[in-house]
């Protein structure tokens, strides 16, 4: 699939490095203040995992189940 690079909002309410990379929440949460997310950067077919504050704003991408 395609990840558009839009970045993120940050806690503060500002937004970060729209344009080259992608942040995406998982289904999965690691506790109650943080959640599984994926990092996709526009220069590289790589992913990465962490947890950051649930307070953040990142993407969501729908999937349906067949």
């Amino acid at each position: 699939f395609t990840a558009l690079p839009g970045g993120y909002r940050m806690q503060s309410g500002s937004y970060w490095d729209p344009g080259s990379e992608s942040f995406m929440w998982s289904s999965n949460e690691y506790n109650d203040n943080e959640s599984w997310n994926r990092f996709f950067h526009g220069t590289s077919d790589k992913s990465l995992r962490y947890k950051p504050d649930k307070i953040c704003g990142f993407y969501i991408r729908c999937i349906k189940n067949e």
